[in-house]
């Protein structure tokens, strides 16, 4: 019965604004906004410039693509690039990029430390640290994946040293070389996690002389037919002798060659070198001569070919150095930082552009102190750039871990 009378209800309701068609038009007007009108009346157009002009709707972005923010990530300001006078032994002038450093805050740092080995993981992001010197000789493993710095604690490892040069190939970091208290050493070792244990290289062939120092690269070419990853090993010194020799140790039959390039680099120490990965070409920088000299020449190795070409110098350049590092991001650049100069240890961060073969001084805000005997690495896209750890001119050792993006 209840049921009956509310349906009667409804229907009567019904009725009574069909009975009213008229009023409809006159209550629903008002609420109908503006922009809602039909566009073909002409009529609205004289009064267009009357009206505010509507907020303007950005495009939605791609689905999958994130935002690109750009805030300031260490204070400042983005400029474009300027021409200003700079001191010391560079010329007035100079191109100068400013961008953004900011430093790692994680507390669970490594020790300091300074002439360890390092290298990155740039399609995870994972950075390994092992050995280098502060107080004494250090042989500890650290690893960092993006959530601070971990500790490992291998099966296996090598013995403590200094001065050893490390680069990933594939997925697992290799160090070469380094000293300890009283020895040089020349092995191979690779980390693999499982079983989270140092492994060494058992080689054959030609093999380097024991150093410390060298500079390192992995060609990694799945192309070549049989498909084989070297490891390129040049300069560095010993207690004997300054290096300036270069081997290939094939990765997949663990052979040494020294393959003995035409006009190589002169001797030296304290030299800077990156890879290039792409197309598979070493680069150094700098250093110091046997007569203690500093150096600011930079070469490049073809190894295919086995000739060092040395690039001639660029309009501006940095100067003379030893204990910069140098390390290549995919764009085909090459990011020069600190080391110690006839000036003094600076915090200069240079880049080259590989392909118009030009310097540019970067001026960016926050930077980290000046160093020297520091490491660097840069992540696959060169959005990243990492530094760890060095000694300052106080001769400290430094644990800093900073970023610094383009």
């Amino acid at each position: 019965m209840r049921r009956s009378f509310w349906l009667l209800l409804a229907a009567v309701f019904w009725l009574a604004a069909c009975a009213s068609p008229a009023a409809a038009p006159a209550t629903q007007a008002p609420a109908q906004p503006a922009e809602q009108r039909p566009a073909a009346q002409p009529t609205e157009a004289p009064a267009a410039p009357a009206q505010p002009a509507p907020a303007a709707t950005l495009a939605p972005l791609p689905t999958g693509v994130p935002p690109k923010l750009n805030p300031p990530r260490s204070g400042g300001v983005l400029n474009p690039p300027t021409n200003v006078p700079t001191p010391g032994n560079n010329p007035a002038g100079i191109e100068v990029k400013r961008d953004f450093w900011r430093e790692d805050v994680s507390t669970n740092r490594p020790p300091a430390r300074y002439d360890h080995a390092f290298a990155f993981e740039f399609e995870v992001y994972t950075m390994i640290t092992f050995g280098g010197r502060a107080q004494s000789t250090l042989g500890d493993t650290w690893i960092t994946e993006g959530a601070g710095w971990s500790q490992l604690s291998p099966k296996v490892t090598p013995s403590p040293r200094f001065g050893a040069a490390a680069v990933y190939e594939s997925t697992y970091p290799l160090i070469f070389g380094g000293q300890s208290d009283n020895q040089f050493f020349s092995d191979v070792w690779k980390y693999k996690s499982p079983p989270n244990a140092w492994e060494q290289i058992a080689t054959t062939g030609n093999a380097p002389a024991p150093r410390v120092g060298a500079s390192i690269g992995v060609e990694t070419n799945p192309l070549r037919e049989p498909y084989h990853n070297l490891l390129f090993v040049t300069h560095g010194y010993s207690d004997r002798a300054y290096f300036n020799d270069t081997f290939v140790l094939d990765l997949t039959t663990n052979t040494w060659e020294e393959i003995s390039p035409v006009n190589r680099p002169s001797k030296r120490k304290g030299q800077a070198g990156a890879f290039d990965a792409r197309q598979g070409k070493l680069f150094l920088f700098g250093g110091q001569d046997v007569a203690g000299n500093l150096m600011g020449d930079l070469w490049e190795l073809d190894p295919a070919k086995r000739i060092w070409t040395k690039i001639p110098p660029s309009r501006v350049q940095p100067s003379p150095r030893s204990g910069a590092s140098l390390t290549y991001d995919f764009n085909r650049r090459l990011w020069l930082f600190g080391g110690e100069t006839n000036n003094g240890m600076t915090n200069e961060l240079w880049m080259y552009d590989i392909a118009s073969k030009q310097w540019s001084l970067i001026d960016a805000s926050n930077k980290p102190s000046a160093r020297s005997r520091h490491k660097s690495a840069c992540s696959y896209d060169g959005e990243s750039c990492y530094i760890f750890g060095g000694q300052n001119a106080n001769g400290n050792a430094l644990n800093d871990l900073w970023i610094y993006t383009p």
